[in-house]
């Protein structure tokens, strides 16, 4: 990797992707969108609890094809080349708009057409249940994307918000795991200092 760039030879900078937010935050019929830049994103399966103060289970849209900024439904469906777990990491100060300050990707895809339902959990602590967007839900809220966005380039991420309320879970040392369907499960390790 070349010096000041991150994952995928991007700029630190650089940004690659969108966090939409709750749909409580919905602005003028359309999810509040943070920008997820490269810096964000890491490809450690470790992270240091002096660093985040949250963690939310979340999927991960990764765009195949290039979005125009008014796509019909079915260009959007086909545009999608993957949809993946993801850890969503907040620091203790988080940012207004609700971009996490780091994100750990899963290499597992899932499929796209409906919700999907996963549990989140820290070290031996209660797990949590989540639903994640999918779905006609999830068509929609990357074409309301496209068009606030003036369209949406390939190869962007998107963390879709999902289907309720975020429930972000303290972060401790010990392991996180989000579980996906078939046993699919995202471990993060997370270190004390």
């Amino acid at each position: 990797m070349r010096a000041g760039t991150g994952p995928g030879g991007y700029r630190h900078h650089d940004v690659i992707g969108h966090v939409l937010g709750d749909r409580g935050g919905v602005r003028n019929g359309t999810p509040a969108a943070g920008r997820l830049r490269a810096e964000d994103l890491t490809t450690s399966e470790e992270v240091s609890s002096a660093r985040f103060g949250c963690v939310s289970a979340r999927s991960a849209v990764v765009l195949r094809d290039p979005l125009p900024a008014s796509p019909e439904p079915s260009m959007v469906f086909s545009a999608i080349g993957g949809l993946f777990l993801a850890a969503a990491f907040r620091s203790a100060t988080p940012s207004e708009d609700g971009t996490p300050d780091g994100v750990v990707l899963d290499d597992h895809m899932f499929d796209h057409r409906g919700p999907l339902a996963v549990s989140l959990r820290v070290g031996a602590g209660a797990a949590v249940e989540v639903v994640l967007t999918g779905g006609e839900q999830l068509l929609a809220d990357l074409a309301d994307l496209a068009a606030a966005e003036g369209g949406l380039p390939a190869g962007h991420l998107v963390l879709p918000a999902p289907v309720e309320r975020d429930r972000p879970v303290a972060v401790q040392p010990g392991v996180i795991e989000i579980r996906g369907p078939l046993d699919t499960t995202l471990a993060v390790g997370v270190t004390a200092g």
